[in-house]
């Protein structure tokens, strides 16, 4: 974990809030070529929206998975306080990507982080060439 010293406090707060509200954050940040520009931005809500879109999907799936074996009375017992369990761990884990984000600083999280760095790499070069065209003067 690094810190970052040039980010702002409105960044920090926009980087923070991009784990509780991942799809808004990340369409504010994708849409917007200034905060694109900002590389810690960047780094925080793609790696929220893909933290999102996993404790969604994962969420989804132990719910349906929960439905159909929860049907035994035995595998219903069993599965309850698990599924609670993995509930309250990705909350924390929601929680301490927030907390590092307003911080300032850079949160690796297993798994997420190395699939989010290539979509983070690659915005930068576009976010580069948006600010150069607006620069230059050039229309979109």
């Amino acid at each position: 974990m690094s810190k970052d010293l040039t980010v702002s406090r409105d960044d920090r707060l926009l980087a923070g809030l991009a784990y509780p509200f991942w799809p808004l954050v990340f369409l504010l940040v994708y849409l917007t070529p200034e905060k694109r520009a900002i590389r810690f931005l960047r780094y925080h809500s793609y790696q929220g929206f893909f933290m999102g879109l996993a404790l969604w999907g994962g969420g989804v799936l132990v719910r349906t998975l929960a439905a159909f074996l929860g049907r035994n009375p035995l595998f219903g017992l069993m599965l309850y306080p698990f599924v609670k369990l993995l509930g309250w761990l990705s909350l924390l884990a929601v929680l301490y990507a927030m907390m590092m984000a307003w911080r300032g600083q850079y949160v690796k999280l297993p798994f997420v982080t190395e699939f989010a760095l290539p979509f983070i790499d690659e915005e930068k070069s576009v976010a580069e060439e948006d600010s150069a065209m607006q620069a230059s003067g050039r229309p979109q």
